[in-house]
């Protein structure tokens, strides 16, 4: 196990499989939880892990949207929206980490609208080394917090480290790599993963649009997608 966290550090590939973009590296959390699952790595366990775990984190989607939705005094079945996102189907083919850092991190909406903050630390902490993009939804909490803070409608709490823990925690796995492999891993990523959201649409429409003459099952395709993504936003 040792020589294959080291392999993944400092090199892009290990046991033949290759790493696309060093901007994997900083997302050790779903691998992890495979490695665990497989029993150290074994190689035939690990492809069955690695669908284990996403499975789960997207039952896990359902199970909290369906806590949420019994909060807001709405039927439990409202949970199936979230697990039914459409890019979590390409995510659980493909076995990529998007899953698992929605389920992390709905886990820690959960957490802490039952006042559980340390279990919130914990969630949100494993979250942003697993899927990145976590950091922006606990920004706009800590960005609520401090506000709150300023104008005396709160006071410094266990609710605070919610915020402050996943910070330092990417900041500590940013090091982490950069000390192993001499680059940082948020900074090193080929191509353009960075856009204003729902910006991709746009263009999706129009792809859409131009399916029309490829026949009734791509323009079908095109349209549900795009009525699921309006029902998730209303």
């Amino acid at each position: 196990s040792e020589m294959c966290i080291r392999d993944s550090l400092t090199t892009d590939r290990h046991l033949g499989v290759e790493i696309d973009q060093p901007l994997r590296v900083q997302r050790p959390g779903y691998p992890l939880l495979a490695w665990v699952l497989s029993f150290g790595g074994n190689v035939s366990l690990v492809p069955w892990a690695l669908v284990i775990v996403n499975v789960g984190a997207l039952t896990a989607l359902a199970w909290l949207g369906g806590h949420i939705a019994r909060d807001a005094g709405r039927s439990v079945w409202w949970g199936l929206v979230l697990a039914g996102v459409p890019g979590f189907a390409m995510a659980l083919s493909r076995d990529l980490s998007d899953v698992l850092g929605a389920a992390l991190f709905l886990g820690g909406v959960v957490a802490a609208r039952r006042g559980r903050w340390w279990l919130v630390v914990g969630l949100w902490s494993y979250g942003v080394i697993t899927r990145e993009q976590m950091l922006v939804p606990i920004l706009v909490f800590a960005l609520w917090r401090v506000v709150a803070i300023a104008r005396r409608r709160a006071s410094i709490s266990t609710a605070d480290v919610a915020w402050l823990a996943p910070g330092s925690m990417f900041v500590i796995w940013q090091v982490v790599v950069w000390s192993a492999s001499g680059r940082v891993p948020l900074t090193s990523s080929t191509g353009n993963n960075v856009a204003i959201p729902l910006t991709g649409l746009v263009g999706g429409v129009i792809t859409w649009i131009s399916t029309l003459a490829d026949g009734p099952k791509e323009l079908g395709t095109g349209l549900v997608t795009l009525l699921a993504l309006v029902a998730l936003a209303a």
